[in-house]
């Protein structure tokens, strides 16, 4: 039989909505009714939602990167779409199902005349737990931050690795694909000017940093990825974030730098200013990709100011589309605003601020994580500092997890000196990037603090050395309270901390952290902006 037209496949395929809509009972639940069914249209699909599960429908449409033009292909898309999300989300994708015509044109799930297309059915997950919703009304806490994290970390760490050069999308074609439409939006918009200089800048940095982008390559951090990394496509379900809707109609778009991959869920959160959020998911990533073990992995920090705005130039250009798309004169203004604020977001990841490094020295208790976790957003580049912490180096070390009781021989001095070894090692790396980097130490011995200031002299990169100043039954009350933490420390170990230095230390800035996680930022901040001026 000849395959129909577009035309032809697409008012079938209205039929066929039509159909499903008024027989919900046939795939959601007995007692839905036509009225329970919410429909959701994008570019590529039709979603229909019931009580309990959704059916998407792929459209009969033919675009340069998605070809679903007949049903045969829609039905092997739609078997590469359920492969693909059951790496993440296998509670969401269920199965792929034919619906048949009968001879009286009419549509059945049961085997009829023939197949008329190809359906893929997804388990509903509740309302509003899609999280560019759920962030709406609800923070982001940190142990879903934490989450968020590891679920990206174990797509990546279990995708398969693309180790040939002509595989890989080139970024000059990807630049060119994408951005010049932005000429469309010019000059009721944007600037011509500008947005010529944009795609000049961009196509700039792929050829001055090539042999670093080849070497991603050599090094195993291009792989298959989501392609499609954002809020709209993570859902809660049960409290688990799960990552759906990866790309499967285009190998180019998933195919990428595991960096470029995260970075677009790494941009969705900075402009929407989770930027706590974006800086904690960020380094969490890091060390569960192993990066502070092999530091090498951390040399791809340069390419990220250029893969954030490629996200953002991405957003830009769909948002200006919307806008031309769109006919109610307040959606035109939304729009129009939002093509404008990533088009600037999209410039300024490209100037990112100088890199600097900051260490916290303290005795157990005194807040140095704390304060590094809530300092990062704030210094250098987009997302923030490298954190670096010697607890959590220390586990990585000796192979360990992330919170129970390390074996004495993880604080023999010898290992302790691996820790820092690692530490300046690691951070030297990082600041070669041109990011910056928070070090989260004791370090209560001037040599070790020596030591660490010489690698950012040796970088010529400004060094700030900050130490908290907090009584000891603050101190004491906060090991306490502990729970989930990488620090083994207990009142003893402060205890034997405080009695080997008996005096105050002086070479470091001094911050009283007695106060709250809060006021410790305060003053930091303070005493950072003084160092500028």
């Amino acid at each position: 039989m000849a395959e129909s037209t577009l035309k032809e496949q697409h008012l079938q395929q209205q039929e066929i909505l039509a159909f499903l809509k008024n027989a919900p009972h046939l795939w959601d639940t007995q007692s839905s009714e036509p009225e329970d069914i919410e429909r959701i249209e994008t570019h590529g699909a039709t979603v229909l939602l019931g009580k309990y599960y959704a059916l998407k429908l792929k459209k009969a449409v033919y675009f340069d990167h998605m070809d679903y033009s007949t049903s045969e292909k829609r039905r092997l898309f739609c078997e590469k779409e359920l492969t693909l999300n059951r790496k993440t989300a296998p509670a969401l994708y269920l199965d792929t199902l034919p619906i048949y015509v009968n001879l009286d044109e009419s549509f059945s799930f049961d085997a009829g005349d023939h197949v008329a297309d190809h359906l893929l059915k997804m388990r509903r997950f509740p309302k509003g737990n899609r999280l560019d919703e759920y962030i709406d009304r609800e923070d982001l806490s940190l142990e879903l931050q934490e989450k968020l994290a590891d679920a990206v970390i174990s797509l990546h760490t279990t995708a398969k690795i693309v180790a040939s050069e002509k595989v890989v999308p080139d970024f000059c074609d990807v630049i060119h694909k994408n951005f010049q439409q932005l000429d469309g939006f010019c000059p009721h918009i944007l600037d011509l000017k500008d947005v010529q200089d944009y795609r000049q800048r961009l196509n700039s940095f792929v050829k001055d940093q090539n042999n670093l982008l080849t070497s991603r390559i050599t090094d195993q951090w291009v792989r298959w990825g989501h392609g499609d990394l954002h809020l709209q496509n993570i859902c809660l379900l049960e409290g688990e974030p799960l990552l759906f809707d990866a790309i499967e109609y285009q190998d180019d778009f998933v195919i990428s730098d595991v960096l470029y991959d995260l970075s677009f869920l790494i941009m969705d959160l900075w402009e929407r200013n989770l930027k706590a959020a974006a800086n904690s998911i960020f380094n969490r990533y890091l060390t569960g990709m192993n990066c502070m073990l092999k530091p090498q992995g951390l040399q791809g920090l340069q390419l990220l100011p250029f893969y954030l705005s490629m996200r953002a130039g991405i957003r830009t250009h769909v948002a200006g589309n919307r806008y031309l798309q769109s006919h109610d004169e307040e959606d035109k203004d939304a729009f129009e605003a939002q093509t404008r604020h990533l088009f600037g977001s999209s410039q300024s990841y490209l100037s990112p601020s100088p890199a600097q490094m900051i260490a916290i020295g303290g005795f157990s208790g005194s807040g140095k994580s704390t304060l590094a976790r809530h300092l990062a957003p704030f210094i250098g580049a987009t997302p923030g500092a490298v954190r670096i912490r010697s607890d959590e180096i220390r586990r990585q070390l000796i192979g360990w997890d992330e919170f129970s009781k390390m074996p004495q021989s993880a604080y023999t001095s010898e290992q302790s000196a691996a820790v820092y070894k690692q530490m300046a090692i690691c951070a030297k790396a990082v600041l070669q990037t041109g990011h910056s980097v928070i070090l989260d130490a004791v370090l209560d011995r001037e040599c070790d603090q020596l030591s660490f200031e010489q690698v950012a002299k040796d970088l010529q990169i400004p060094f700030t050395g900050i130490w908290l100043n907090v009584d000891r039954q603050t101190m004491e009350k906060r090991i306490d309270g502990r729970s989930r933490d990488a620090s083994d420390a207990t009142i003893q170990v402060l205890q034997q901390q405080i009695l080997r230095n008996t005096k105050t230390n002086s070479t470091w800035q001094q911050v009283d952290g007695s106060g709250t996680a809060e006021q410790s930022l305060d003053h930091t901040l303070q005493l950072l902006e003084q160092n500028k001026l």
